[in-house]
């Protein structure tokens, strides 16, 4: 897979084929993980973090997927590329504008991807169209054991998982990790307007309940 192929088609997301597509453009839940073995992306040598995404990369390479991931380098990639990866909210701003080894896994539907070296070590996404966090959790859950056959997680007994930002300790779900919904032109207009509106938990009424049991249901232990 490269980066043309993914221009010549849009991601899953971006198909508008979910439920209340409508009103709801698509749903995207983050996991953040990190490795036991390393010190958080924040504290790592330039050294360290190559050791870490070759780790990985070589890791995800080997993942029992339904889809094939393809990986991209992104030290290699141009301004430009990073760009197109943020835009199809495959990569974060963050990670795009960051120096040193780090790189993402993508499905070809894009409904998956897997940054690494980001803020944290790993930062596992599954975007779906529509409002769909029942399935997404499904799919990221499936992932994030499938991820942990291959490495070992920093996590805490009494904790949970181990994160750069203390927010995220526990369950490892970012808490905006929510729905992007299109905005009403006006509360007194029943006409919507185009332009995305990028709801966290806290603001968007709709999902703000499953996200919460959602994130009850993800603080299991790890399988050890």
């Amino acid at each position: 897979m490269n980066l043309e192929s993914l221009a010549h088609n849009s991601g899953e997301w971006l198909r508008g084929s979910g439920p209340d597509s409508d009103i709801v453009i698509s749903t995207r839940i983050r996991l953040a993980r990190n490795l036991a073995s390393f010190p958080f992306s924040n504290r790592a040598s330039n050294y360290q973090k190559g050791e870490i995404e070759t780790l990985l990369r070589e890791s995800l390479n080997k993942m029992d997927l339904s889809a094939k991931l393809g990986y991209f380098n992104l030290s290699t990639l141009s301004t430009l590329d990073r760009q197109f990866l943020v835009e199809r909210q495959l990569i974060s701003r963050e990670l795009a504008g960051a120096e040193g080894p780090r790189g993402v896994a993508v499905v070809p539907q894009e409904t998956i991807s897997v940054m690494v070296n980001e803020e944290d070590h790993l930062r596992l996404q599954v975007m779906r169209s529509g409002f769909a966090l029942d399935e997404a959790w499904q799919q990221i859950d499936k992932v994030d054991d499938i991820v942990e056959q291959k490495i070992t997680y920093a996590f805490h007994d009494d904790f949970g998982y181990l994160t750069a930002c203390p927010t995220n300790v526990g369950t490892g779900m970012p808490p905006a990790s929510c729905c992007i919904c299109r905005r009403w032109s006006s509360p007194s207009r029943s006409k919507r307007s185009f332009a995305p509106c990028r709801r966290s938990t806290s603001r968007c009424a709709a999902c703000t309940a499953k996200v919460v049991a959602l994130r009850g249901t993800s603080t299991r232990s790890p399988t050890r």
